[in-house]
């Protein structure tokens, strides 16, 4: 279902619109600020690390409260835990009845992972380890995803079996056609987020080839100049897909979509500098009934942001949608 400000769903749920300030109608401006102004507080985590099946691990970091329900948060592109829209989130939800999982993707917790890959926007035997354990401990599982994380996270729930228990996700500023957003990346307008990305993951991948030597050669990954040729020398070959394209043909969720069965809500900004129109599934989501699907005119990339130091409007949106989620199900 598409959702426009006004409609009620037939759980109850109505969506309020992000109305922004001025300087927040800046596209710009709205992604940029969150990340150097937003205030910071870190909740009480909990770390534990998780060994995987293929030798490897990564970190969760848990807020729980014994509750019932627990809450999957996943961050996007070269963030972790404390990402400001993780902790925002999180801060969000700490007076609502649910436990936090929020998730560092393989070697983003502060340590390298064992193994020859790390992430990428479509892996997804982590998060499926993580659901499957999860809701074997709680009686009712979610998951919120960003960016990168809620391309895997409706990734996962287009291609895989979900446990009867998970009951709902949300998905925000999702690159859900990846070739399409790396050449949105690669405009000259988006330079600086690549640029900043950029300074993590080549520093990973020159880690990574001296991690296995024999494999890799280093000297190859110090002057990769755009995320394109990233995915293309390090995150295709590194993962098992023949070249970039490959990788985002078959990382994209855009595709997977029309299999999701559990009630999930979308949300990506008109204004996001880093989706193209194959980001936004109207066809898709039209006559859908368990994809909704919002299109805020404003909000940038993750950024749905305020002067206010508390809660933003997408943090607001995720507890009045699973309220109601938990009310009627």
């Amino acid at each position: 279902m598409i959702l426009q400000p006004g409609l009620v769903l037939p759980n109850g749920f109505e969506l309020q619109p992000y109305k922004p300030s001025l300087l927040f109608k800046n596209h710009h401006f709205n992604t940029m600020f969150p990340y150097g102004f937003r205030r910071r507080v870190h909740p009480p985590y909990t770390r534990e690390r998780w060994e995987t099946p293929d030798g490897d691990f990564f970190d969760l970091d848990f807020v729980k409260k014994d509750c019932d329900t627990v809450i999957v948060l996943l961050h996007g592109l070269e963030g972790s835990s404390s990402s400001q829209y993780i902790l925002g989130v999180s801060r969000a939800l700490a007076n609502q009845p649910y436990d936090l999982c929020a998730v560092n993707h393989r070697s983003c917790s502060g340590e390298l992972n064992r193994t020859l890959g790390f992430y990428h926007s479509g892996f997804t035997s982590d998060l499926a380890q993580i659901v499957e354990t999860l809701s074997r401990k709680y009686s009712k599982v979610a998951a919120i995803g960003y960016s990168l994380g809620g391309n895997m996270l409706l990734k996962y729930l287009g291609t895989h079996a979900v446990p009867v228990n998970f009951y709902t996700a949300l998905a925000f500023s999702v690159p859900a056609h990846l070739s399409s957003s790396a050449v949105m990346l690669n405009h000259w307008t988006n330079r600086p987020y690549a640029v900043q990305f950029l300074k993590t993951l080549n520093k990973k991948a020159v880690a990574k080839a001296k991690q296995f030597p024999e494999i890799l050669d280093y000297r190859q990954f110090e002057k990769i100049a755009t995320l394109y040729e990233f995915d293309n020398k390090v995150t295709a070959p590194l993962h098992g897909f023949s070249d970039a394209e490959d990788y985002y043909a078959q990382s994209s969720s855009a595709q997977f979509l029309q299999n999701i069965q559990v009630p999930t809500l979308l949300v990506n900004a008109l204004d996001d500098s880093f989706l193209a129109p194959p980001c936004f599934p109207y066809e898709v989501a039209h006559d859908h009934p368990s994809l909704h699907f919002y299109a805020s005119p404003k909000g940038g990339h993750v950024g749905f942001a305020s002067f206010d130091s508390t809660n933003y409007w997408s943090d607001n949106l995720v507890i009045s949608w699973l309220t109601q989620l938990k009310i009627t199900n």
